[in-house]
């Protein structure tokens, strides 16, 4: 009977019930950790204190790099050579019936050379042997020492014959040699001398050799890395165009930046000891929206010499040539504002422009010749103005993801912090996985400059960050596509009479920092 009443009380409950049974939840879910540092404003990057203890971005990069190779360096050079007898004779076992002195040319064009050093570099030769017996190969170039010995390529070559000679490949390392290319009268350039002997195997039968019986050795320098070069190296020109990308404003995207007593020296370096003459004819830099600004400056488009350096191998010191660029004496600052992303150098750079002036004694010392380096420095103390700075930022929704077609509103909680001397505000773009935009929520979020808060722990100044985007229904069905969110901070440094520039005090606690929560409102039914 009792089992009965519950039984019927609840039948009566449920055909009175008119209305879904219905609760909300709050769900609190991670989506977004970002942070946006000095590092994300300005890359590759260096600071430099002063001592009144200010900071300054300064950058050394090398932009170009013409190596020693590249202009006097010995290429992959063969010689052919064929020894015979004119008439019929017996080679007996262990007979050197070939030694013979040869002197050969490099082609190496207007250089002429003297002498080199090599650092690595490789000799191979082929040996083809037309007698039915082996024979030893011994190759001595007299002129290139290894720790003061002469080189020496010793081969076997195994038994053919005069239909079918046998062929055989050797190849030496002269790694660290001193080569002397004056050839055996010491007074040619470009020509290096071997010393060829053949002798039969001493242990082999008695041979004969007719005038069709031919020993063919070719001989060949590879891979050859120059670290020192003496003689005449000729009047070459290079005219070049160096296209480079800028890192530096990489997330920027819009806006402008106040840039005042920047510095930028671009050094030339002369590593050898050869006059060289340079036209630096443009500097160009492009933004990412097209926009060129020329660099202007009373140095550019002039001929300008370049001194040789001094000393010797091993104790040398490289000439220098500068090209300085300020405010005072160029429109660098508009240069810099135009925020480029691409930067274009052409140049032209003559190496011996007056002809052989030093006696065929121009020297070069390492694997390199000619060197452009830039020095960029420039005060942290920027006026900012409509600055925007974008970053990508994956949407992590969690199993929330499942429940956000019963969610009837949504609200993305932000807090975070900013210790630098700037305000703005962040605009959000939700895209799907094709890039393209679902929602906007422009200017959604305020950063307040850091002047308005209070020091950290690390003594930094830095302002709070406690805001929320509200989605509908309809913007949360949206939602559910969305795949990742760029968004876009828009800076300024501002001031009681307007935007001003302001100090960048470097610290490594230095940041605008993000986090987002989903926070929303979860329907469920119970009919």
């Amino acid at each position: 009977m009792w089992k009965l009443s519950v039984l019927l009380f609840f039948l009566i409950f449920v055909a009175c019930k008119k209305e879904p049974f219905q609760w909300k939840s709050d769900y609190s879910v991670p989506i977004i950790t970002d942070e946006l540092g000095i590092e994300d404003l300005i890359r590759d990057s260096i600071f430099t204190q002063d001592a009144f203890g200010n900071y300054s971005l300064e950058i050394n990069r090398e932009l170009y790099k013409l190596g020693l190779n590249s202009f006097v360096g010995i290429p992959d050079t063969s010689t052919f050579s064929e020894f015979k007898s004119n008439f019929t004779v017996n080679i007996p076992p262990g007979f050197t019936f070939i030694n013979q002195v040869e002197e050969d040319e490099l082609m190496m064009g207007e250089v002429e050379l003297e002498r080199v050093k090599i650092q690595t570099g490789k000799f191979h030769v082929r040996l083809e042997n037309p007698f039915e017996t082996k024979v030893i190969f011994k190759l001595t170039l007299p002129d290139v020492k290894i720790n003061g010995v002469n080189f020496v390529a010793l081969a076997t070559a195994p038994p053919g014959s005069l239909s079918n000679p046998s062929i055989s490949d050797f190849t030496f390392a002269i790694n660290q040699a001193d080569i002397s290319l004056k050839g055996t009268s010491g007074n040619k350039v470009n020509t290096i001398q071997s010393m060829v002997e053949v002798t039969s195997d001493p242990a082999g039968p008695t041979v004969q050799a007719t005038s069709q019986h031919v020993t063919r050795v070719t001989s060949s320098f590879k891979e050859m890395v120059l670290d020192y070069a003496q003689g005449y190296f000729g009047q070459q020109k290079l005219k070049d165009t160096l296209e480079l990308k800028v890192d530096l404003f990489k997330k920027v995207e819009s806006g402008m930046l106040d840039f005042s007593n920047a510095e930028l020296n671009l050094e030339l370096k002369n590593s050898a000891k050869v006059i060289g003459k340079i036209n630096v004819h443009s500097i160009e830099g492009k933004n990412k929206n097209g926009n060129i600004v020329q660099l202007q400056n009373s140095n550019l488009n002039v001929n300008r010499n370049i001194n040789t350096a001094v000393g010797s191998y091993g104790n040398y010191t490289p000439s220098k040539l500068n090209y300085d660029f300020n405010s005072q004496n160029s429109n660098l600052e508009q240069f810099l504002e135009n925020l480029i992303s691409d930067l274009k150098v052409i140049y032209t750079y003559e190496l011996n422009p007056y002809g052989n002036i030093s006696g065929s004694f121009d020297e070069a010392f390492g694997n390199e010749i000619f060197t452009i380096n830039a020095n960029f420095k420039m005060p942290l103390n920027i006026g900012i103005d409509e600055l925007v700075v974008g970053d990508t930022v994956a949407l992590n929704f969690g199993d929330i993801k499942e429940r956000m077609e019963k969610i009837e509103n949504l609200d993305f909680l932000f807090t975070g912090s900013n210790s630098f001397l700037l305000d703005g505000t962040m605009s959000f773009y939700f895209l799907d996985d094709k890039n393209d935009v679902l929602i906007e929520k422009i200017k959604s979020l305020k950063i307040p400059s850091a002047n308005t808060g209070n020091n950290n722990l690390s003594g930094v100044k830095e302002s709070s960050i406690n805001s929320k985007i509200s989605f509908n229904a309809q913007e949360v069905k949206a939602l559910m596509n969305a795949e990742k969110v760029v968004i876009k901070v828009k800076l300024n440094t501002p001031n009681e009479n307007g935007n001003q520039n302001v100090p960048m005090i470097f610290n490594n606690q230095q940041k605008i920092k993000i986090k987002g929560v989903i926070n929303g409102i979860y329907k469920n039914e119970i009919k």
